[in-house]
């Protein structure tokens, strides 16, 4: 196995290998520019305090007063929290809001759900957005993605039923 150009790497030829990944890069390039443009699969509606129901997932856009009350807890200046709302409370009209939060010391990849809860008072609350799945960009996402995996089998199979090249490449024969 040489890396030199020219040579081959493995039992794939150097121009064989970048047809390949040249084949690859449109279908990934698409899903790309697609997950961009649709933004993903879901939408925020905007709806009343009393709309507002526990284990709806919620954008609430918080009063100055509230965002600065917070930014001791939060670190940072932060005019709206998205999370679930754990409960509600009606004198004075308030929801528990668990906002999801990402722990310096905790790995990346790790299960642990650091979330912080705070109760925010419908008078601390500007507009309050509910999290709702769209059915179109699903859709959309989930096309494209079917579109990707059957343009790489495509290429996979013509490409497993190609001659070989000639002087010995391709698949093994002299």
């Amino acid at each position: 196995m040489e890396h030199a150009r020219g040579k081959r790497i493995g039992s794939i030829a150097p121009s064989r290998a970048r047809s390949i990944a040249r084949s690859i890069a449109r279908p990934v390039a698409l899903m790309a520019g697609l997950a961009l443009g649709v933004g993903g699969c879901y939408h925020y509606t905007s709806t009343t305090f009393d709309h507002v129901a526990p284990k709806t997932h919620v954008r609430a856009h918080l009063t100055s007063e509230k965002t600065l009350e917070l930014e001791p807890e939060l670190g940072a200046l932060r005019t709206q929290l998205t999370g679930e709302v754990l409960e509600r409370r009606s004198d004075p009209h308030a929801v528990l809001l668990a906002v999801p939060r990402l722990d310096a010391g905790t790995p990346l990849g790790s299960n642990a759900r650091l979330r912080e809860w705070f109760w925010i008072e419908e008078s601390a609350v500007i507009r309050v957005d509910v999290r709702s799945l769209d059915r179109r960009r699903t859709g959309l996402m989930a096309g494209a993605a079917g579109a990707a995996v059957g343009y790489l089998l495509a290429r996979a199979i013509r490409g497993s039923v190609e001659t070989p090249e000639p002087n010995g490449g391709g698949n093994g024969t002299p």
